[in-house]
């Protein structure tokens, strides 16, 4: 099993805006996850209309997701998007462990 991690430090956060940006921008990655793993994603219209948001945006947060190690593919038979294998998103803290 692959764990994807999202690495906080890559967003500065300077205004309340930025902060709610950031926030939906991570929201936004973990529905696409849940809908991966749902089997419920539909072709891309479908799957930006789940989302609430523009094809060129969701083409955008696939980009994202597959450079930070997303296996995501487009099954054109099943006319949906999946994992090619299981992975888990993780997006926030870890305790560190004690060495």
């Amino acid at each position: 099993m692959l764990v994807l991690c999202y690495k906080p430090f890559l967003l500065f956060l300077y205004t309340q805006n930025t902060t709610m940006r950031a926030l939906d921008i991570l929201n936004r990655l973990e529905r696409m996850d849940q809908l991966i793993r749902l089997k419920a994603t539909g072709n891309p219209k479908e799957f930006a209309a789940r989302l609430g948001i523009s094809q060129s945006l969701l083409f955008y947060n696939l980009d994202l997701l597959k450079s930070m190690g997303a296996p995501i593919r487009y099954c054109k038979q099943a006319g949906r998007y999946e994992y090619e294998q299981p992975v888990i998103l993780e997006i926030g803290y870890r305790q560190e462990e004690n060495e």
